[in-house]
């Protein structure tokens, strides 16, 4: 008994609509992970921001000069990046500095991120987004 293979046209007739089936869903996909490592990199500034005021803080700098230096450390490690809103310094937060050695000290710091995929604010996320940098250290 012979079987029939399909003929050269119909297999690329079926390629053809695998395709398009297939890449608005591949194009997804790219999308969501290039939006999420974009908001992956603003929280490792953040942190990182909020890391080294902590470290002043840990060391008895006031929070007004804690809140100054996480502001120069934001300002250099977003250079370039225009969907990023920086903080005030008066909106990175101090809590505990200069206080009594061995006590906490904890430095959080907000950074807006503006989203530029539609799908983001399908999924229920206002645009941009607030992401925080917390870090708590002990007192020197």
């Amino acid at each position: 008994m012979k079987t029939k293979s399909l003929s050269h046209d119909k297999q690329r007739g079926f390629a053809a609509v695998e395709a398009a089936l297939l890449l608005p869903v591949l194009v997804l996909i790219f999308l969501a992970v290039v939006e999420v490592g974009r908001l992956l990199d603003a929280w490792v500034i953040a942190t990182n921001a909020a890391r080294e005021g902590a470290r002043y803080a840990a060391y008895g700098e006031s929070a007004s000069t804690v809140q100054n230096k996480v502001s120069a450390y934001l300002s250099s490690g977003t250079v370039g990046r225009g969907d990023v809103i920086l903080p005030k310094s008066t909106d990175i937060t101090v809590v505990g500095a200069q206080g009594t050695p061995g006590g906490p000290v904890q430095v959080i710091v907000p950074l807006w991120v503006h989203t530029y995929s539609t799908w983001v604010g399908n999924l229920g996320l206002v645009d941009p987004v607030l992401i925080q940098g917390v870090v708590t250290m002990r007192l020197q």
